[in-house]
């Protein structure tokens, strides 16, 4: 069933990325990157554009998007990956940028920019012409962080590009940490302080450009990364990042693009790749977790976002294969081959050796610096090298009884809606509206949906947001610079 097209903008440069905030009183508000490299002058361009999701019906009855304007004030070299900040009262965007800093962004002098009652300091009001720019100040610039030492990000000194950044949300932290990964194949770690953002530590975590970054939403020591290399890595802060407490270079067929932890379950991660997959994996085997499940998206998973609230959808932006959505059937109890006997027993073997040559060379004190991809086996002989008593414990208390020869299956993955952007343009970003499951609203009709059929097979009758299992998202696809706002019927 195809999704329905409730409003679209066409952007001044190419769009790659789309950010709903998930602050409370700030969850109508989207935020969405650009980039475009400028071979003549040799300069990367970009702006970030913001948006109110209006769901009153100035436009003829359905939900629109009401351009408030964009971030000026503030250069912004080319976006290649945003995100908001989960702990802060007041909205705070951080941006990834081309220049290879990250950026973080604060509206907290502009007052409720959701455009409710208090947001007199914005102007936000009900438009007379909906294809006009409602004015908003132009937000603080709270922190500019730089990448690792340019000597250290490419060869011959020239500066790498930050393409990827999350924000820390699992329960038990310290205090508040970014990770970020560069086009050098560098991760880098902040901590936030009363100093401000200061850098913890950076890494080489992959041998090409580390296209993921992601912290675990559940455990706060550790970090998940994905690279053109092919390799999706787990990294645990315990025993250091010289070397990845486990990894899997077989499985994906080209470079991953995009890791996403289930805010659900905390066994539960997703990678994408170039090579047109989706793949669950099932981390309660904190040794050698497994793959649970895999599916063909028909183009590169660039970005997967799960749902706010649905534990069994992932929003997924296939490049030239437009976007996706996908349902996991975690009741399905299917079981999975997962290795014949020898292949287990082999697979032990390396395990055992490599985590007696990691805890030697934990010993003798090995020393930073180098790719960690040689340092531990692919998918079957990962490892957790060092990992403590207390993470194996919580990732293995789940481990259900098995088989030698089998693995229980997380679930599995099938595709219950598509919508396609126009033929040659590449889909990059991608997400959930976090209020949309609260919003009011009227039924759809045919003609808002442009042709669609509803959920109930009808032409011409309308299904509603609320208890119905419809749910807004918007999409932004890169050569065509346009941005989507669409309801997906599950």
């Amino acid at each position: 069933m195809p999704a329905q097209r409730l409003d679209t903008f066409e952007l001044p440069l190419p769009a790659d990325v789309a950010e709903w905030c998930p602050t409370p009183g700030a969850q109508r508000v989207l935020a969405v990157g650009t980039y475009q490299l400028d071979e003549q002058r040799g300069q990367r361009l970009g702006a970030l554009h913001l948006f109110r999701l209006d769901s009153g019906g100035t436009r003829g009855g359905s939900a629109s998007l009401i351009p408030l304007g964009t971030a000026s004030g503030h250069p912004l070299p080319g976006i290649f990956d945003l995100r908001w900040r989960p702990r802060s009262a007041m909205p705070q965007l951080a941006a990834a940028l081309a220049d290879g800093s990250l950026q973080l962004l604060d509206w907290s002098c502009c007052g409720n920019i959701d455009g409710g009652e208090a947001a007199a300091a914005v102007a936000v009001s009900p438009l007379g012409d909906a294809a006009g720019e409602v004015p908003l100040p132009p937000p603080r610039l709270a922190a500019r962080l730089a990448g690792p030492a340019a000597a250290d990000r490419e060869a011959g000194g020239a500066s790498a590009m930050a393409v990827s950044l999350d924000f820390s949300r699992a329960q038990g932290c310290a205090g508040e940490q970014l990770v970020a990964s560069y086009s050098s194949g560098q991760l880098q770690l902040f901590q936030a302080g009363p100093p401000g953002w200061q850098p913890l530590a950076s890494w080489q975590a992959h041998s090409l450009e580390a296209w993921a970054a992601a912290a675990d939403a559940w455990h706060p020591y550790l970090l998940h990364s994905g690279g053109d290399d092919g390799a999706y890595r787990l990294w645990d802060a315990r025993q250091g990042w010289t070397a990845p407490a486990w990894q899997d270079r077989r499985s994906h067929g080209a470079g991953v693009c995009c890791v996403a932890g289930s805010p659900h379950r905390q066994h539960v991660v997703a990678t994408g790749s170039y090579d047109d997959r989706l793949r669950l994996w099932d981390l309660r085997a904190g040794r050698q977790p497994l793959l649970s499940a895999e599916l063909d998206t028909g183009g590169g998973v660039w970005r997967a976002k799960w749902h706010p609230t649905r534990t069994d959808l992932l929003l997924a932006a296939c490049m030239y294969n437009g976007f996706a959505v996908l349902a996991v059937d975690t009741a399905a109890g299917q079981v999975m081959q997962h290795a014949s006997s020898e292949q287990a027993a082999t697979a032990a073997a390396k395990s055992t050796v490599a985590e007696t040559a990691a805890e030697t060379a934990g010993r003798q004190g090995r020393r930073a610096g180098g790719s960690g991809g040689d340092s531990s086996s692919g998918s079957g002989g990962g490892t957790c090298g060092g990992a403590e008593a207390e993470h194996e414990a919580s990732m293995e208390a789940e481990q259900p009884q098995q088989q030698p020869q089998q693995q229980q299956q997380e679930g599995r993955l099938s595709i219950v809606q598509r919508y396609e952007h126009a033929a040659g343009s590449l889909s990059y970003g991608a997400d959930w509206c976090w209020a949309a499951d609260s919003l009011p609203g009227p039924a759809v009709t045919a003609e808002e949906a442009g042709g669609a059929r509803t959920a109930d097979g009808g032409a011409g009758g309308g299904e509603r947001r609320s208890g119905s299992g419809s749910w807004l998202a918007a999409t932004c696809s890169f050569y065509n610079r346009q941005l989507h706002l669409w309801r997906c019927t599950v």
